[in-house]
């Protein structure tokens, strides 16, 4: 089904929404600039022209989109995409999902870039950007089917990558309960890892259900603390799995 953008209310709500996406991460772009340093008030030089080049980008950006929303969005940006080899393809929509989550996840910019318009953005051209290159979203019904397929491609991506900077090497508990659930999914198949009194029988604070599924790594002979990336699996999967469905 196409994206109906031939109705001009359609076209007004998507233009304004971008114009306020786009002012939002302007003014959050400022908060970041201003301040540090005196070449023009209080931007540095490469700070400040910085600033003027997303300004310039961000009004071109715009009348782009306002060009497309004058034409059919369905094709029109695929149309070329299509003539490049399926390879680079595949690399052009990698680097489309890898790129926010390595800059706002992976890297101190993460910390920096904290405002909800700037971080809309990136993930909006970044989703702009797959859903014209996957080569999956050609068997995708339109321009609506690639841009979903876009965004749970992009949205799995990132709930994983941020599920996976808790699985680290450090000792010690990462939250106040991790502890305990390593032990109660321990006792379920890792008894042996213990030395228990006689008689002493150790309570497990999970159903057996949950015992199961997070105890399956102390079945094997040796466990390390890297183990925490299994949790992943249950917490990750089966959510994605639905969506995908």
């Amino acid at each position: 089904m196409p994206l109906r953008t031939d109705r001009p209310a359609v076209r007004i709500l998507l233009l304004a929404g971008a114009a306020f996406v786009l002012c939002g991460a302007a003014i959050e772009f400022y908060n970041l600039a201003w301040g540090t340093g005196t070449w023009l008030g209080e931007f540095s030089f490469k700070w400040g022209m910085a600033f003027g080049a997303f300004v310039v980008a961000g009004i071109a950006l715009l009348a782009f989109w306002g060009i497309l929303l004058s034409r059919r969005i369905e094709g029109s940006g695929r149309a070329w995409t299509e003539k490049i080899p399926v390879a680079w393809r595949w690399i052009l929509a990698a680097s489309a999902v890898a790129i926010p989550i390595l800059l706002l996840q992976y890297s101190a910019w993460g910390a920096v870039i904290d405002g909800p318009y700037l971080r809309i953005l990136i993930w909006g051209l970044c989703i702009a950007a797959l859903t014209v290159t996957i080569p999956l979203a050609r068997e995708t019904r339109g321009a609506p089917g690639s841009l979903l397929l876009a965004i749970l491609v992009s949205g799995s991506a990132f709930i994983v990558a941020a599920a996976l900077t808790e699985v680290t090497s450090y000792p010690f508990s990462l939250g106040w309960s991790e502890g305990n659930r390593l032990w109660d999914y321990s006792l379920l198949f890792g008894r042996r890892l213990y030395s228990f009194e006689p008689g002493q029988e150790p309570f497990a604070y999970l159903d057996i259900g949950r015992q199961l599924i997070g105890g399956l790594p102390f079945l094997l002979p040796r466990v390390s603390i890297l183990g925490r990336g299994y949790g992943l699996l249950p917490w990750q999967s089966c959510p994605m799995r639905c969506s995908a469905c």
